[in-house]
């Protein structure tokens, strides 16, 4: 019988052909069909599919997909975590939440309140049970507790460590240094001072207390009667000043020169002078002396006074030692004889007691706080110029026996006529120091080129240089300088001529620089104002008027300061209201009124 590997194969099966079977030990033959019949018949299904039953009753297997966060490969199914994508959103936590973790490779749940232990907070950094993470204020941004939360420190040192922002960044800085660098400006402006008023005063010791103002005065008054004034060497030629020499007792140990500037030192001011040199001690013209002259000789003190009443500011030095009954009586019946545009004529009676040697003039602007000393004269007449024109002047006169000088007289008040020609640039000196010997100062001296008399004196210059100011545009000018040393004055130089700018053209253009506001009282004193002009050599002059719109009816001519800058003293009004001040060039260009009204009341 040959094997069934000899048979030949079959083609198509068909359900009719048949198979042998052995059946109770006998070979017998049965149909495919039969022999199949009651079988399961070939199940196809995709890849990634089961087999199952889904359907009720009796059947057979059914294909089952795998659903998302499952994957079958290799005959596994395993999971892929994709199913969380269809998970719902929790918006907010409690404690009482779960977290899904894998713990070996097996899935477990971690409640949040458990979470909290993985963390801990760092410098400057809290943690709350809610899990909420603050900065505690020591810096790295973040919002700082409540000041109230912290913990109070009993004392605090200068290593502390206080915060601050810089530049948006919190920062920290020592105590030390944060106090160090308080300056007294960053503190607001106080009012009028009182005794209830207090200030910072350390007692003991470094720690701060508060101190009333009206403490304090019964403790400086007991301090005054142990009071010494403070002794200041003066070894070089110095103008006087407030803040350095007032109260003070100053030993000259040279003979130097002394000036004074009344505007730097105050009304009221005073201080001892004593000339412990081996020389004199030579005195500007700004200084009178009850002994009329104007050095202080060696070995004799003088006590220097600034006062400040109804005919000016003066420094009087009264010296030690001089006998008032030597000096001359007061000059009665000053008057004003005559005027021009750059002169003012005087004239006088002589003191009814004492010989005269002299009578030195002084003048100034009205509302100047500086007198000028004109050459004194022995007559009791004299014409001071050359002056500005429009201009009103103060002029006090008094007499002197070379030893002694009487007091002033009354202070009379002229006003120059107009003039067509106004004041232009100054007069710019320089010279060389002398061939021999030491000059203590320089006096300069100046007349109009044709005049018999030096009308102009400055005295008491301190430099090799000075510009003179208050000359006429267009004139000419004789000038000569002569060196003042200890034993008296050097021959005066040569004679220089030197002549002033012409006033030129029409104003341009006009900018006010410096104009009052006010309050102040009518018909008292005088109003300074200056304006910048273009061209800065076109004259100009000022007003005063009532309204901003209507020009005022009288002017006066401004007088050249610098540069493009012009300015006048004008009378104050002797009308309480709003004044307006007005500018103009002389020949009645570019005028222009300051809108800022002047308070006069």
């Amino acid at each position: 019988m040959p094997t069934i590997s000899q048979l030949p194969r079959a083609g198509l099966v068909d359900p009719a052909d048949l198979v042998p079977l052995s059946h109770d030990g006998s070979t017998r033959g049965i149909s495919v069909g039969d022999l199949l019949a009651g079988t399961q018949p070939a199940i196809l299904v995709q890849t990634s599919a089961l087999l199952g039953r889904t359907s009720l009753g009796p059947g057979g297997p059914e294909a089952i997909s795998v659903g998302q966060g499952l994957v079958l490969s290799g005959g596994t199914l395993s999971a892929t975590g994709a199913e969380s994508a269809d998970f719902p959103v929790q918006q907010t936590f409690t404690p009482q939440d779960f977290l899904v973790l894998s713990v070996d490779g097996q899935p477990a749940l971690l409640p949040l309140s458990a979470l909290r232990a993985l963390f801990s907070a760092g410098s400057n950094v809290a943690i709350s049970a809610a899990g909420v993470i603050s900065a505690t204020g020591g810096g790295g941004g973040g919002s700082a507790p409540s000041i109230d939360t912290l913990d109070l420190a009993s004392s605090v040192s200068g290593g502390d460590l206080v915060a601050v922002s810089q530049g948006g960044i919190t920062k920290s800085v020592t105590l030390g240094t944060l106090l160090n660098g308080q300056t007294i400006d960053m503190a607001s402006a106080a009012g009028a001072p009182n005794d209830g008023d207090g200030f910072w005063v350390a007692q003991g010791s470094s720690t701060m207390t508060r101190q009333r103002l009206g403490a304090l005065w019964p403790w400086i008054a007991s301090k005054l009667t142990n009071y010494l004034e403070p002794v200041v060497e003066i070894g070089t030629s110095i103008a006087l000043d407030g803040t350095l020499h007032s109260g003070r007792v100053l030993v000259c140990s040279a003979p130097v020169t002394l000036s004074v500037a009344p505007q730097n030192m105050g009304n009221g001011c005073r201080c001892e002078v004593l000339n412990l040199s081996s020389g004199d001690v030579a005195l500007d013209a700004t200084i009178r002396t009850t002994s009329g002259r104007s050095v202080l000789p060696s070995g004799q003190a003088m006590t220097l006074h600034v006062v400040a009443y109804s005919g000016g500011t003066l420094v009087i030095g009264r010296v030690s030692g001089a006998n008032a009954s030597e000096a001359p009586g007061q000059v009665i019946g000053l008057t004003v004889s005559g005027q021009s545009a750059t002169t003012v004529s005087l004239s006088w009676a002589a003191p009814g007691s004492g010989t005269v040697a002299s009578y030195p003039v002084s003048y100034r602007q009205s509302g100047s706080a500086t007198w000028l000393a004109a050459t004194p004269v022995t007559t009791t007449q004299q014409t001071i110029g050359p002056l500005t024109a429009s201009t009103a002047y103060e002029f006090m006169v008094s007499a002197t026996n070379g030893s002694a000088a009487g007091p002033p007289s009354n202070v009379v008040t002229a006003t120059t006529s107009g003039a067509q020609s106004a004041i232009t640039a100054p007069v710019n000196l320089s010279w060389g120091t002398p061939a021999t010997g030491t000059a203590q100062s320089y006096t300069v001296q100046y007349r109009t080129t044709g005049s018999a008399t030096w009308a102009g004196t400055v005295s008491g210059v301190g430099t090799t240089s000075y510009t003179v100011t208050g000359l006429n545009a267009g004139q000419s000018y004789d000038w000569r300088v002569a060196a003042v040393a200890a034993d008296g004055a050097s021959a005066v130089s040569a004679v220089l001529v030197a002549a002033t700018l012409a006033n030129t053209g029409t104003v341009t253009a006009m900018s006010w620089n410096l104009v009052p506001t006010g309050p102040v009282a009518h018909g008292a004193g005088a109003l300074g104002m200056n304006a910048h002009v273009t061209p800065a050599s076109a004259p100009v002059q000022f007003g005063l008027s009532s309204s901003p719109t209507i020009a005022p009816t009288s002017w006066t001519a401004g007088t050249y300061v610098n540069t493009d800058l012009w300015g006048a003293y004008l009378a104050t009004p002797a009308t309480a209201g709003t004044w307006y001040a007005w500018v103009e060039g002389m020949d009645g260009s570019c005028p222009t009124v300051n809108p800022a009204g002047i308070i006069v009341t």
